[in-house]
């Protein structure tokens, strides 16, 4: 029982982390988007960066 509680306080505050980093990492990633598409990103650029990032965060929280 000890363990399962330390378990899901230790998930918690992980995920809680992990929350405040992609949180902060997009709204760089967001503004960088936004720089590169004013001096001409192509559309799919922009799309598949969106893309790798939410594969790479599904594949984060799936190792979690």
């Amino acid at each position: 029982m000890k363990i399962k509680i330390g378990g899901v306080k230790f998930f918690s505050l992980h995920l809680i982390l992990h929350t405040i980093i992609i949180s902060v990492g997009t709204g760089v990633i967001i503004q960088v988007i936004q720089l590169r598409t004013e001096k001409g990103l192509y559309q799919s650029e922009v799309v598949a960066l969106i893309a790798s990032i939410t594969v790479q965060l599904f594949l984060n929280y799936r190792v979690i």
